[in-house]
């Protein structure tokens, strides 16, 4: 398993119109791999890993960390450094402050290549 920190309120929505349409519901709950103009989400080795990602956004109350079933090997690509991600990435609804950088400069992250099911931790 691997871990990706999303939105609460949105996560537990889906969450629950998931369960609550399981037999009729021909989805699963999905974290998105890459796609033609989707590079795929953000995953984490371990645990610890998205939560420290979490801590630097300063979003605890907005934002939990979500298992993912996918393995990190094989089912994640494009492996770099938190610092490089985000100076190379659009990132529009974080606030970068000066130096907000050093926070996780050595925290490593992947995307996920294949769709892969969320489980609720």
């Amino acid at each position: 398993m691997t871990y990706t920190v999303g939105n609460t309120k949105n996560y537990l929505k889906c969450w629950k119109d998931f369960i609550d349409d399981f037999e009729n519901n021909k989805r699963c709950f999905l974290k998105l791999g890459k796609e033609k103009d989707y590079k795929g989400g953000i995953i984490f080795r371990y645990k610890k890993s998205a939560q420290k990602y979490l801590n630097f956004l300063r979003y605890e109350k907005e934002f939990s960390v979500w298992g993912v079933m996918a393995d990190w090997n094989k089912d994640c690509y494009d492996r770099r450094k938190l610092m490089e991600y985000w100076k190379t990435e659009k990132a529009d609804d974080l606030d970068r402050k000066e130096g907000s950088y050093s926070i996780c400069p050595d925290l490593i992250i992947k995307r996920l290549l294949n769709s892969s099911q969320l489980i609720k931790l």
